[in-house]
């Protein structure tokens, strides 16, 4: 019995060290900048000498950054859902006067 077991395990040992893990995946995604964007709708393809032009030519322009989001302060209204509960921006529910209601309360 341990003649023909023995192998089987052994098979199964070799055939598991053997096995190399798969790479993890990719999860250093960088959205396109708007250089990028401008030269890839405009029809260059990425790595030929006119987009690499179009990137000088575009990144030379200096584009001024969006201006930051607010969030509103803590008790004012941000948002409603589709059954009309109001929440403020940290996500809170608010009543008919503004306040916080807990979470606790039925």
């Amino acid at each position: 019995m341990l003649t023909r077991v023995l192998p089987v395990l052994l098979a199964g040992f070799a055939a598991t060290a053997c096995e190399q893990a798969a790479p993890p995946p990719a999860t250093d995604y960088r959205p396109p900048t708007p250089a990028e964007q401008a030269c890839v709708s405009q029809g260059f393809a990425r790595g030929s000498n006119a987009y690499d032009q179009c990137m000088a030519r575009e990144n030379a322009i200096g584009r001024p950054l969006p201006p930051p989001v607010a969030a509103p302060p803590e008790g004012v209204f941000a948002f409603k859902d589709e059954y009309g509960f109001r929440y403020d921006a940290l996500g809170n529910r608010l009543d008919a006067q503004g306040k916080v209601i807990s979470p606790h309360t039925p």
